[in-house]
């Protein structure tokens, strides 16, 4: 009886440290994998804004400070005739900037 007990003492024991095995390896961080490397991706939205100041709202999707993906939102704005967009130049033009 007690070679019944150890047995399956051992036996749950082994299911437990299994399933906590399993749980730790899932539950790394999606920026961090197996190999400990950080990637560096990030998405954030973007107004685009023509000379009418007509303007669409972007999701950009970036790598570091390289562009990945643009996808529209479907939010648009009309600004009035004598708005000014508030963004440098440079602001407007970069379209990743990991300092974000």
């Amino acid at each position: 009886m007690d070679e019944k007990k150890i047995t399956i003492f051992l036996i749950s024991l082994g299911m437990i440290l299994i399933v906590i095995t399993g749980i730790l390896i899932f539950s790394f961080n999606e920026k961090e994998g197996l190999t400990g490397r950080v990637v560096n991706e990030y998405t954030h939205t973007r107004a685009v804004c023509d000379e009418n100041n007509l303007c669409q709202d972007y999701k950009i999707a970036c790598q570091g400070e390289k562009l990945i993906d643009i996808k529209p939102t479907g939010f648009i704005v009309q600004n009035p005739e004598d708005w000014e967009d508030p963004r440098s130049k440079d602001e407007i033009s970069q379209w990743c900037n990991a300092s974000e």
